[in-house]
């Protein structure tokens, strides 16, 4: 994720620095692809992250009662 966001950085500043239409339309696209990308990293890690906290209480609670 923080790769992506690098690579948005950095293409939004050549952006800036390009006056071509098609250069920066380009840019535009690529960024929104980006975004939506990144977005939806974040929604997998979140998922991730809750698989593995119910993973835990499943196993505390299997620990509780054996």
């Amino acid at each position: 994720i923080r790769l992506l966001n690098s690579v948005k950085h950095q293409l939004e500043l050549i952006g800036k620095h390009c006056p071509s239409l098609t250069s920066q339309i380009s840019f535009i696209c690529i960024l929104k692809l980006l975004e939506e990308l990144s977005e939806r990293l974040e929604e997998e890690k979140a998922k991730d992250e809750m698989d593995i906290s119910s993973i835990e209480m499943e196993k505390r609670e299997g620990n509780i009662t054996s």
